[in-house]
């Protein structure tokens, strides 16, 4: 059995081995991976395993519990922001530390305290990874931290970067798209300026570095000797940052030394210029999330990137490219969904109470940006680690968190795992006095005792699932 991390760890390590296969399918590597960690035979077997049941109702007739059940999902309560978020190194995920949308991507100090890099320089940026070995890569920064790049609001159908110009902030005003509604957003050049300003010191201090410390931590996959060129872009409808290999031809999958990476200023054109998480929820604000795990999304994208692990190809002769919920939920994985941020876990719930949607969700083709498709993946590869969670595991760490996590820990026996006499009695010792929960041994095997809990009918399922909506 293996946890959360150790199975991404274990699938990274499979794609690595095509870093600079440019004629195997996206398909056939996510096959390869998929059976190295799991029970499955393929990535469409492992599919229709999780859709069947994650909405089959026998696996709890209530929602959340099936969710926890089969995913290790945790919904969060609304406009709850200190509860975990589901990321794979987090406490839902079988981790021993609680990560919640400010912790995250680790921040110390205040951002008044930052300073900014020189316009048009290149900053060098190392970090540690848990297993002592340390990384360096590169920062390019614009020119001008008074411009931003005119994307001329094209679409995924007539995408041209050679259309693009810059123009220099002095006082007009921007929009957040070209709907003309109620959801449509105004901006001014100043807000613009001094959203970049925001956005420049967290990358430049913290979130570039703290998230490329994460993904290696995570998932295996270093960053070492690559270059990230920073833009910020207007005029493009619903994008928050985007990620592509520069000096690259289409369908060269093969490790890239520079990645582009570009900050849509029309959802960050107003933040929270103290807060060191990027926060957007401040009056007026997009109502998005914080910035920084914006940033280890985007990180995610750059490394596989830079490490030839992430095979999106285009136009048409070439081998499939990996499908939009894997490549999309793996950068959601890295910082979680399970808690109440930017409509987070209404996606979830709606997702797992509609079979047809789920299945819809979970083709095997790439995408432009189809916004359930993040979320179901996220989804998948929860689904997907959950099911070398070893609950004997999770068991040595009641030490270190207490009664409150002993609830939805002993869930996952009645999922079926078993657990031993001792481990189990170092469960009691916690119950005892805190609960209603009535233990009996059913059986024994191989000398270890299977606990069953027999009166769950009347535990109310919000202090073991969340409340959700």
């Amino acid at each position: 059995m293996a946890t959360a991390v150790e199975t991404m760890t274990q699938f990274m390590d499979v794609l690595k081995r095509y870093s600079n296969d440019t004629t195997t399918s996206g398909i056939t590597i996510l096959d390869n991976a998929v059976r190295e960690v799991s029970r499955f035979n393929s990535l469409q077997e492992a599919i229709d395993s999780f859709v069947n049941d994650v909405t089959d109702t026998s696996n709890g007739a209530n929602v959340y519990e099936r969710l926890n059940n089969t995913c290790g999902i945790i919904v969060g309560k609304d406009e709850d922001f200190t509860a975990d978020t589901g990321a794979v190194s987090g406490y839902n995920a079988g981790g021993t530390e609680v990560k919640d949308a400010q912790s995250i991507v680790p921040e110390i100090g205040t951002m008044s305290d930052l300073s900014m890099p020189e316009a048009g320089s290149t900053t060098t940026h190392t970090y540690t990874g848990k297993d002592g070995k340390t990384f360096t890569f590169y920062i390019k920064w614009p020119q001008s931290f008074t411009q931003v790049e005119d994307r001329k609001w094209q679409t995924s159908k007539t995408y041209n970067p050679s259309a693009w110009t810059t123009e220099e902030l002095t006082n007009q005003t921007f929009v957040s798209d070209l709907k003309n509604n109620e959801d449509t957003k105004t901006y001014t050049a100043a807000q613009f300026k001094s959203a970049i300003e925001t956005i420049t010191k967290g990358m430049y201090n913290w979130w570039a570095e703290e998230s490329a410390k994460m993904i290696y931590d995570d998932y295996g996959l270093d960053f070492n000797g690559k270059t990230i060129n920073v833009t910020f872009f207007a005029n493009q409808e619903d994008t928050q940052a985007d990620t592509a290999p520069l000096n690259k031809n289409n369908n060269d999958t093969t490790p890239a030394d520079t990645i582009r990476m570009s900050f849509g200023l029309p959802i960050y054109g107003i933040i929270d210029s103290e807060d060191v998480n990027g926060d957007t929820r401040i009056e007026d604000g997009a109502d998005q999330n914080y910035l920084d795990r914006t940033v280890a999304h985007e990180m995610v994208h750059a490394v596989m990137q830079a490490s030839g692990t992430l095979k999106d190809y285009e136009g048409q002769n070439v081998p499939a490219t990996m499908p939009e919920f894997f490549t999309e939920g793996v950068a959601e994985l890295i910082m979680g969904l399970d808690d109440y941020d930017a409509n987070n876990t209404a996606s979830i719930i709606e997702l797992a109470n509609d079979r047809t949607k789920l299945a819809d969700a979970m083709v095997l083709a790439g995408g432009t940006g189809t916004n359930i498709r993040y979320t179901s993946g996220y989804m998948f590869l929860r689904y997907l680690c959950w099911q070398n969670v070893d609950t004997q595991d999770l068991l040595a760490v009641i030490d270190s968190k207490g009664e409150d996590y002993i609830d939805d820990l002993l869930l996952q026996v009645l999922g079926g795992h078993s657990v031993t006499q001792s481990s189990m009695l170092k469960a009691t010792d916690y119950l005892a006095p805190t609960s209603d929960f009535n233990v009996s041994a059913v059986e024994v095997q191989n000398s270890e005792a299977v606990y069953q809990f027999p009166d769950m009918d009347s535990i109310d399922p919000t202090l073991l699932y969340g409340s959700g909506v």
